[in-house]
């Protein structure tokens, strides 16, 4: 629920705003590419942190 939370107001908002202006159109689509890899990049680092709190 957090993750979906910060990657749709700290991140999809911000970017979806400022990437336009300077890329044009595919500022979209190349910032929901980033957007999308840094949500799956955060979410194993914190299942990997869970994990080995488990241990």
């Amino acid at each position: 629920m957090l993750i979906g939370m910060v990657s749709q107001f700290v991140f999809y908002i911000p970017v979806m705003l400022l990437l336009p202006k300077f890329i044009g159109m595919s500022g979209v689509y190349y910032g929901s590419f980033a957007i999308g890899a840094f949500i799956v990049l955060w979410t194993i680092l914190l299942v990997k942190k869970e994990f080995n709190s488990l241990r």
